[in-house]
């Protein structure tokens, strides 16, 4: 009989170590989820007001302008530490409003942001092509992730350097995943394209747009 009583009072022990491991690898579990859910809701509030921020400078520099207080070449780039963006691309159908930088900048990366293509050219250029890249999928830097939804005619919005230039889908098409992309545009026009990868496949998309027109903001 002590035998046995021995034998169930490890038992128990095994069980209740068990049970107290269990329960700590699953509170440690869930304040892992819980801190990426804290971190990504932060990440998108400064997202946001970056974007903000954006075009309430470009609000003050027309302002400065009109009023001949200063030229706008003399405004600072940055009026605060976390303003980078040198324009804003918004697509209204899949609710994208990001903001993108420059080339040689660290958030130029789609795994921090949509990233500008080395050699893309500005709006203002005339017959150049914008091309910008993103990440589909899940995850918080997905911005492009509802970007198939797209189609011919949806318009497409870049706002740079005080001015709104809008673009309208004028083809789109795949290609293989291979780190490189063959662009079928036309370059008589000036062009945005966008580019992503197909979700759980070896496809990328493309969107190629075509400018349709250009207004002060």
């Amino acid at each position: 009989m002590l035998i046995k009583r021995k034998k169930n009072n490890t038992r128990t022990k095994k069980s209740r170590l068990l049970t107290i491991v269990g329960s700590l690898i699953f509170l440690f579990g869930a304040a892992l989820y819980s801190g990426k859910q804290f971190y990504d809701y932060v990440s998108e509030l400064e997202d946001t007001k970056k974007v903000e921020q954006f075009f309430e400078i470009q609000e003050e520099i027309v302002e400065q302008e009109d009023e001949e207080v200063v030229k706008k070449e003399e405004q600072p780039k940055e009026q605060n530490p976390i303003y980078n963006y040198i324009g804003i691309l918004e697509i209204p159908k899949i609710d994208v409003k990001r903001g993108f930088t420059s080339l040689n900048n660290k958030d130029n990366n789609v795994n921090r942001n949509i990233q500008v293509i080395e050699k893309s050219d500005m709006p203002n250029i005339e017959n150049g092509n914008l091309i910008i890249a993103g990440h589909s999928g899940s995850g918080r830097v997905a911005y492009f992730r509802n970007l198939y939804k797209l189609e011919i005619s949806d318009k497409c919005y870049v706002y740079y350097n005080n001015k709104k230039y809008t673009y309208e889908i004028v083809d789109t098409y795949d290609v293989e995943k291979t780190g490189k992309v063959a662009i079928k545009r036309d370059k008589k026009q000036t062009t945005l394209v966008l580019i992503t990868c197909r979700h759980n496949t070896n496809k990328q998309i493309v969107y190629i747009a075509n400018l349709v027109s250009e207004e002060d903001m």
